[in-house]
């Protein structure tokens, strides 16, 4: 896990994550419930705060916001190169 930034879907907002908030559980890193996350974030990109790598997408799951993360492979299938 590390701190994140999450780029909104609609219009391009940023929200800093930090690592502090973020509980890993298998591929879903879960934001703490604490945080008010609103519909309009999900679908939101998640990048690395320390170098912009892409890490995943915002998904809700019954209200609790999580980071999808996206695995090497999925992520070079979306840069449109070969592993």
């Amino acid at each position: 896990m590390e701190d994140s930034l999450l780029i909104s879907p609609t219009d391009n907002d940023v929200l800093p994550i930090s690592v502090g908030r973020l509980r890993a559980e298998g591929n879903r890193w879960w934001l703490d419930r604490q945080l008010s996350i609103s519909r309009e974030w999900e679908g939101a990109l998640a990048v690395a705060r320390i170098d912009g790598k892409i890490i995943g997408q915002l998904m809700l799951d019954d209200g609790r916001a999580y980071l999808a993360i996206l695995d090497q492979a999925t992520l070079q299938q979306l840069a449109g190169s070969t592993p």
